[in-house]
């Protein structure tokens, strides 16, 4: 991001901010404006996203679960209540779609590898669909009035 100050000199912000600080600020802002979100909101929010091809919350807590080497597991895992219960569900339902998309790697019975590259590729595959998006709607829309004028000879013959 770049930017002039009042003084002219130039504006600089640290990109670890501009990708971790302002999402953390805006959550703070919100939660302190809104309220808690409810768990069930929260919940039905990951289940919306499990199979996007793009960079989401249920990534962000995969990510910090993983350890060192980008494992995942669910081994061991004794759910403390129901909703703990649905997030790893939700967990393990998007590290399937992260396996079809070779993005992770089943490595036992319930655990996952994830690709060194998956929060990159996850980025870049949602900034392409939001290009494409942005010019599909950018693009004239091309209406063929063929089918309009086949169906006006139709009742034409018809008298």
């Amino acid at each position: 991001m770049r930017g002039v100050r009042d003084d002219g000199r130039p504006l600089q912000i640290d990109r670890e901010y501009l990708k971790l600080g302002m999402r953390g600020r805006s959550q703070e802002i919100a939660t302190r404006e809104l309220g808690l979100r409810l768990e069930p909101e929260v919940l039905y929010a990951r289940e919306r996203v499990i199979r996007k091809e793009q960079w989401t919350e249920i990534d962000r807590s995969l990510q910090r679960k993983a350890d060192e080497s980008g494992l995942v597991s669910y081994e061991q895992f004794q759910p403390r209540s129901d909703a703990a219960r649905v997030r790893a569900e939700q967990d393990v339902a998007r590290l399937q779609f992260l396996e079809g998309m070779g993005l992770a790697q089943r490595v036992g019975e319930a655990s996952w590898k994830l690709s060194q590259d998956h929060e990159r590729d996850l980025r870049e595959r949602q900034i392409s669909k939001d290009i494409i998006k942005s010019r599909a709607r950018s693009q004239p829309r091309d209406v063929d009035h063929g089918l309009d004028r086949g169906f006006d000879r139709r009742r034409d013959h018809r008298g």
